[in-house]
């Protein structure tokens, strides 16, 4: 039983139609695809058509090259043959005109090249000579002969330059496109036409576009998520299971993405499971993330291509995988199969009540779970059916964003053939694990390559398409500047807008670090419904991250996440041991840092020391007078670090300096590195030379404390190495210290231990 919250959401689910799995590879009758109605019949204020500029002009010849097309944006559901295209224009003089079709440039508006020539039949481009007449009516541009793949699409009318042709194309409409366009001689591109001043809707242009829709085929998308384990303390297992299906209706328009996505929510666990299918592709995926549970997610999604050429075509099917484990990590597969689309068809449709059901049930987590079971979507097809395929593990260093290249073998379709692609994601997460390769099962850049791997344009999609996202003009990438301590998630957002400063929603955004501790970090994000896209990301080095946003050649402004020291992790104490005579003292000092051992400075003012088992400090410096091992402790901001000190008998030796040119604590003394400094003091006589212990005198780094008063050494001595003489006449032993050219820059503690375990200690601060 269930005692926590279960949540389904379908975002999209359209019924399944067994009929749509009847293969056919004829077009309907002819019918207007495109139908804007007729414009007015004025042609005041209205935009022109010219072949040259006027004759009679000045200065010649420049001002009678001034040539204008004209261009009006369309979209097909689904692919389509077209038989004729008609402008409505008001009267005209003779001349030449090329009716074309273009794709989109990144602005939206007409690419200069148009789409490439699935045979030889079906040209993108044709020429027309028009007679001169009067009135407003349908110019028709018939016999075009061209196929088109669902999308969207640019007609021009271009007036050839110097045919004399001269027209106007009345605007108003009543059932405008999205977009039109202009182009003028010596513009750099085609720009967006609006409404000429005091003339409302007069750039909204009469055309009409004639053809035959090809029938749709096999085509959809289907998740399924399954999640098993327990929650309140392991009290209450939980084994959940939903399968969700969105199935083309083949409805006439077609325009929304088929889209599906199941999010369960229990205590401690969730999963998600997504298929999707995108303008002339595919693109599938899946997701779970667990914490007390584990979980599988699986996505399919499928479409039916034709070879639309009339030659056969020998091509494989490439594709793209993106995504990344987390935490405890997890497992992913995925599979691209090419079937046989008359036997895959007729295998759904009598595979079940749904093909969701029939290509998801027989897989739950255990399976999924199970790198060694065949999970592929092929064993439930009659032999014959797959034709190709390729099925991989995603084998990804964890919390890493990867990519895996997948392709099939090669196949062949004869013209009017087709050929039905599926692709297949599953991932699985153990508890505390996390799959994301969420709607990351991708086409390549080209889906269908040859044995030359040159791309194969003849295979082109049918059935009704979600259509093209508007394309993305403009990226903003905030915020400007940010701070962040190391070990924290930065977040930098993008927005994605178009021309008219509209959002750009399910649209890949690569963000980029392209300078600073990160630098070739690159992370694949696609906009929300708001048109935003985030990245989000750690670090543990310092330094500022320069990050920019792309989508294709659009660049967004480039922002700055500065990384700071991070909290206050741990603490260094110095000198970690050391050893007094009994009554004597020690001073120390203490240095903050992060996690990532990066200095938060010198603390030793704001720490507090205590010592035990017996003693007392004051300050930095603590005193002991009981024989033995003593711990001290310093302590700052809730963060502690201990030193060992050596307490001696009182016997020993009458210690008496350090005396000129070294100062004692707390005096930093400053010598030049690789000097040869006399360091003296007196013993109350001379007690012999082995008054060392052994190893002794010693030295070792320190932090430079600022706030410590400082002198500079004024005597210094030649000598080739360090060495220990006592002079009778001032009873003054001399320890001649030779120091390292190295030390420049950095201070340092010399510890003059004596045999009878007493340390007397001085320190300096090292220049060039």
């Amino acid at each position: 039983m269930i005692t926590g919250q279960l949540r389904g959401t379908l975002l999209a689910a359209l019924g399944f139609a067994a009929s749509l799995m009847t293969p056919a590879t004829v077009v309907g009758q002819s019918t207007y695809l495109i139908d804007t109605g007729a414009g007015s019949t004025s042609s005041i204020g209205s935009a022109s058509l010219f072949a040259s500029g006027s004759t009679t002009c000045s200065p010649q010849p420049q001002c009678a090259a001034a040539f204008q097309f004209l261009a009006a944006q369309f979209t097909l559901p689904e692919a389509a043959s077209i038989s004729s295209i008609e402008a409505w224009m008001s009267g005209n003089t003779a001349g030449s005109v090329a009716v074309k079709i273009r794709a989109a440039d990144l602005n939206g508006l007409p690419a200069p090249i148009q789409p490439p020539l699935y045979s030889p039949s079906n040209v993108y481009a044709q020429t027309y000579s028009i007679p001169g007449r009067i009135g407003a009516g349908w110019v028709v541009f018939s016999n075009y002969s061209a196929v088109l793949a669902a999308g969207t699409y640019w007609v021009t009318i271009e007036p050839v330059a110097g045919s004399g042709f001269n027209s106007s194309m009345p605007g108003g409409a009543p059932a405008p496109l999205a977009k039109y366009a202009y182009f003028g001689n010596g513009n750099t591109g085609y720009r967006t036409l609006t409404d000429f001043p005091n003339f409302p809707n007069s750039s909204k242009l009469g055309i009409r576009i004639a053809g035959s829709k090809f029938s749709g085929l096999a085509f959809g998308t289907a998740t399924r998520v399954s999640a098993a384990g327990s929650h309140f303390s392991s009290c209450c297992p939980f084994n959940i299971d939903r399968i969700s299906q969105a199935i083309s209706d083949f409805s006439p328009v077609q325009s929304d993405a088929l889209t599906v996505s199941y999010i369960f929510e229990i205590p401690g666990a969730y999963v998600h499971g997504r298929g999707k299918i995108i303008e002339n592709g595919l693109t599938a995926g899946a997701y779970s993330t667990m914490d007390l549970a584990s979980g599988a997610g699986r996505g399919v999604a499928f479409r039916t291509f034709m070879n639309m050429s009339n030659v056969a075509k020998t091509f494989r099917v490439n594709a793209t995988l993106d995504g990344a484990y987390f935490n405890a990590g997890g497992l992913a597969r995925a599979g691209i199969y090419a079937f046989d689309t008359t036997q895959f068809s007729n295998t759904l449709a009598a595979g079940g009540p749904s093909a969701a059901d029939f290509l998801l049930s027989a897989d739950d987590v255990s399976r999924i779970a199970n790198v060694s079971a065949n999970i592929s979507l092929a064993r439930f097809f009659p032999a014959g059916t797959l034709l190709a395929s390729d099925l991989d593990v995603a084998n990804f260093t964890i919390g890493q964003v990867s990519s895996l290249p997948m392709a099939t073998g090669f196949i062949t379709v004869q013209p009017g053939g087709t050929v039905t692609v599926m692709f297949d994601v599953a991932t699985y997460a153990p508890s505390g694990g996390s799959a994301n390769f969420a709607n990351t099962l991708k086409p390549a850049a080209n889906l269908f390559t040859d044995t030359s791997n040159v791309p194969v344009v003849e295979m082109v999609a049918i059935g009704p398409s979600a259509p093209n996202p508007p394309a993305v003009a403009a990226l903003a990438l905030a915020p400007a500047t940010a701070t962040t301590p190391l070990g924290e998630l930065a977040t930098a957002t993008a927005t994605a807008t178009t021309t008219g400063g509209a959002t750009v929603a399910d649209t890949p955004l690569t963000f980029t670090i392209t300078s600073g501790p990160n630098a070739g970090l690159t992370v694949t994000v696609s906009t929300d419904l708001n048109g935003e896209a985030t990245l989000t990301y750690t670090s543990g080095t310092l330094g500022t991250d320069a990050i920019q946003a792309t989508a294709g050649t659009v660049q967004s402004n480039i922002v700055q996440t500065t990384w700071q020291t991070g909290p206050l992790d741990h603490l260094a104490i110095t000198p970690i041991s050391a050893t007094i005579a009994a009554g004597g003292s020690q001073s120390y000092a203490v240095e903050a840092f992060d996690a990532f051992n990066n200095s938060r400075g010198d603390v030793t003012g704001n720490a507090t020391f205590s010592i035990t088992p017996d003693g007392s400090c004051a300050g930095a410096t603590c005193t002991a007078s009981v024989p033995g091992s003593h711990t001290v402790v310093a302590t700052f901001g809730e963060k502690t670090a201990q030193a060992a000190l050596t307490v001696t008998g009182a016997t020993g030796y009458t210690f008496q300096g350090f005396f000129a040119p070294v100062d004692n604590a707390p005096v930093l003394n400053v010598v030049k590195a690789g000097s040869a400094v006399p360091v003296k003091f007196s013993l109350n006589g001379n007690q012999g030379l082995n008054i060392l212990s052994t190893g002794y005198p010693t030295s070792q780094p320190i932090v430079c404390d600022t706030a410590s008063a400082a002198d500079a050494i004024e005597e210094t001595v030649a000598a080739g190495g360090s060495s220990l003489s006592y002079d009778a006449t001032t009873d003054r032993y001399v320890y001649v210290w030779k120091t390292d050219k190295a030390w420049a820059n950095t201070c340092r503690q010399l510890n003059v231990k004596l045999s009878d375990g007493s340390s007397h200690l001085a320190s300096f601060k090292f220049t060039k």
